[in-house]
């Protein structure tokens, strides 16, 4: 019984060293691909191809009179490096809209990205980058 229960808790022990690995190297990868497009990025023009705006309701915010909510866009864009069409989505959130990004954004609209010329599939929409 004691030996099934130590390995039992080994096995959860392994998952959760797993899965913290795995979330510190997305982390890590995330922040040098961000990195990466900010430094060598190229800024071209994207073309809207659909938009999706969702609401989230902030618990806790407020009076209590009425609930507050954040607002996520989703964008997806298309773009040409050399001959090839790539699509990509992103999600912005309403406080990216105040640092730089337009606020009107419609489904055919031009759009500045960045994407990384090693790898052109890489691309974030371009909000200055300070």
């Amino acid at each position: 019984m004691k030996d099934r229960n130590y390995k039992s808790r080994r096995i959860i022990l392994t998952v959760l060293i797993i899965t913290v690995i795995s979330a510190i190297g997305l982390y890590i990868n995330n922040t040098l691909t961000s990195s990466n497009l900010k430094k060598n990025g190229i800024i071209m023009s994207a073309e809207i191809i659909e938009i999706t705006v969702n609401n989230e309701k902030i618990e806790g915010s407020g009076l209590g009179l009425q609930p507050n909510y954040n607002k996520y866009i989703k964008v997806k864009y298309k773009y040409r490096v050399d001959t090839k069409d790539y699509i990509s989505i992103q999600e912005i959130k309403t406080r990216d809209l105040l640092n730089g990004l337009q606020l009107s954004l419609n489904k055919g609209d031009s759009i500045l990205i960045k994407y990384l010329p090693s790898r052109p599939k890489t691309s974030d929409l371009y909000i200055n980058d300070k």
